[in-house]
This record gives structure tokens, sequence and C-alpha cells, in this order.
């Protein structure tokens, strides 16, 4: 069995280990599983048991066949530490630039010289899109960067990937230090939409997709294509991802959080997944 085959099996078996519960003095079994850092639990019917128990050790037997076809990847695993300084041009007078003079910069500054320069607009060009929609998407950028400047903020816009058109932003909330998402006012006017869809969001490190970025464009059927744009001018787009990359990204999440924390978990997670990645094209990411 390749990858993909482990996974999609691995889907349809239920999560979790069987434990036993005294209740009124006898024992009696439970299948108990962690979600969203919560424990659960479920009570087994005596006509389920037998076939829980087989789907419990089938799992099993499968994560330990994809853990020795991903054994080099798992052994080269390394904590990656991301500076967080980065270089700042000196500012040069264009009309209607995309991002704005500033008089306070920072470590988390976009480099403003090239971000308004015609070699970033081109990036947009690139994409598998209309001129008119990836026009709309260049000018959605930068009121996306113009906001974030300076800050490790990350925030996000979604607009229409047939027209254009703004569907909604979340750039007058609140925002969060690397994590961005809709709330459930935002994601319904995503779901009112007729249209597919093309979120851009920022990465204040510089960093390239992560793995939960991944794992939201797989499990997503509105998003076309996801944007992510770099303080340094970097722009990416995630373009394709099967669905498994989300059980597969939130496998080596779960394996590694406990050990090494949550950031660093999302790291090496995201890392195993690009080398996984090379030999089974899991999904791709275009560098524009």
């Amino acid at each position: 069995m390749d990858v993909l085959e482990i996974i999609k099996e691995m889907k349809s078996l239920p999560k979790g280990t069987l434990v036993f519960k005294k209740i009124k003095g006898k024992e009696q079994p439970y299948l108990q599983w962690t979600e969203n850092g919560k424990t659960k639990s479920k009570y087994i019917k005596i006509e389920e048991r037998k076939k829980i128990i087989s789907q419990l050790e089938r799992r099993k037997y499968l994560k330990e066949s994809f853990d020795r076809i991903t054994e080099d990847i798992t052994k080269s695993d390394s904590i990656l530490y991301v500076a967080d300084d980065m270089a700042c041009y000196n500012a040069v007078k264009q009309e209607q630039p995309l991002i704005s003079k500033k008089e306070i910069k920072s470590g988390f500054s976009v480099e403003r010289n090239y971000i308004n320069s015609k070699a970033y607009h081109d990036k947009f060009a690139k994409l598998p899109l209309s001129k008119k929609v990836y026009e709309r998407l260049y000018v959605e950028s930068g009121r996306l960067l113009e906001k974030v400047d300076g800050t490790n903020i990350e925030k996000m816009i979604a607009i229409s990937a047939r027209t254009g058109n703004l569907i909604v932003d979340n750039l007058d909330r609140k925002g969060k230090p690397e994590h961005t998402s809709f709330n459930k006012k935002e994601y319904g006017l995503i779901e009112k939409s007729n249209d597919m869809i093309i979120v851009l969001h920022n990465h204040s490190y510089n960093r390239p997709p992560s793995g939960r970025d991944l794992a939201t464009y797989a499990e997503s059927d509105k998003i076309k294509i996801s944007i992510i744009l770099c303080h340094d001018g970097d722009v990416y787009a995630i373009l394709s991802a099967v669905p498994e990359v989300t059980e597969i990204y939130m496998m080596y999440y779960d394996e590694l959080k406990d050990r090494f924390g949550e950031e660093n978990a999302r790291t090496i997670a995201t890392g195993r997944l690009e080398k996984l990645n090379i030999n089974n094209r899991l999904y791709e990411i275009r560098r524009l």
C-alpha cells in the first residue's frame, strides 16, 4: 500500500483506544479519543465490540505501516527557529504606491520598495486567473499588507475567483500573531456566495505556507487558490491538495505536540509533510 491508500483507509476507521470504566460495579468498554484538546469517550455496545476492536487493531497496523514508509522523514526532524529581523529599504517616491511610507520601521515592516515595484505586480499575472481577477487580487494584497505593516499580526481576505469582487475580510478585527481565521459571521458570507473563492493572508515571519494552511485548503471545497503574502515580498500560492493532507498533518502534529510544544510541533509536522510530498504529490505550492 502507498501513503495515500493507507491514509484513506485510516480515515474510515475509528480513532482512539479501548478503555474500561467501572459502571455499577462492572467494567464496561469505551472508545476514548482526543478532539480539539479535549478527551472524549463513547460507550461500545455489546453487538459493536468485536467490530470496533478489529477496526482499532487494523488502524494500529496501518499507522505502523505509515511510520515504516516515512521512517527516513521522521529521523531528520529538526526544530527551526526563524529570526524576526529583516532588512528594510529606504522609501522611494512613486505615484499611487501599493504600500505607503511609514515613519517607524520594525522587524515586521514590509519591503516597501519591492512591493511597490512592477516586478511584484507581475507576480500575480502568473496565476491561472483572468486579468480582472489577478489585478483585483494585487490591489487586495496591498490593502492587507498596508494594514499589517510593521506588526506580526496576521489578517485575511476572501475574494470571488470568478469576478474578483471582495466577499469578506477581517482587517478591522483585532488580530493574533501568526494566526488568522474568519469568524462565524464572516464565514457565513463565504457560504452565501455561489463562487469559488481566493483566500489571502500574510506571514509576518516570511515563512512559506504551513501545514495548517495546507490542511485548511485541503478540507475546503470553496477555496480555489490560497495566497500567502510574506512581508519581504515573497508570494506563495497553494493550487491543489488532496483531502488526505489534513489527516497526515494532524497525525504528525498530534504525535509531536506533547514532546515539543504546539508551535514547534506545527513546524516539524510541516517539514515532514514537505518531505513526504516530494515523492507522493500530495499538494502543489507555487512561489510566484
